[in-house]
């Protein structure tokens, strides 16, 4: 099996003095999402997307984005709840040149590269512009 390292762009939530409940943390990561995907009408669902062509990575309480660009990205409801953190990178274990329903990908610390969680992952939705 092959892995790739996928860089991660970090979440970036304004938070007031103290610190932010999971709850807190979950509504600003939809909201980020919901902002990411306005204006993008979604299409039927996909088991691959080609690996080419995919310029960042990143994770909203479990549903993965995938960007192509700003007028093209999918999601991706993984299995297994993926939990990425600011510290976190993504390393895919795939055998084809494509991100299919079913890879495992994992997260690993990037300060200490130790095992952090895994998932599977699901179909991807595309979204694009009309």
């Amino acid at each position: 099996m092959i892995g790739y390292a996928i860089p991660l762009m970090l979440l970036s939530a304004a938070v007031s003095v103290g610190a932010a409940t999971p709850q807190d943390r979950l509504a600003s990561e939809r909201a980020d999402l919901a902002k990411r995907l306005d204006g993008l009408t979604p299409g039927k669902s996909r088991t691959c997307v080609p690996l080419t062509g995919i310029q960042e990575v990143k994770f909203y309480d479990g549903k993965g984005l995938f960007v192509q660009s700003r007028s093209r990205m999918w999601t991706n409801d993984a299995r297994g709840g993926c939990r990425v953190s600011n510290d976190d990178m993504i390393v895919a274990r795939l055998t084809t040149g494509q991100y299919c329903s079913g890879d495992i990908i994992e997260t690993r610390s990037r300060s200490t590269n130790m095992f952090t969680g895994s998932c599977a992952l699901g179909d991807f939705v595309p979204y694009s512009r009309p």
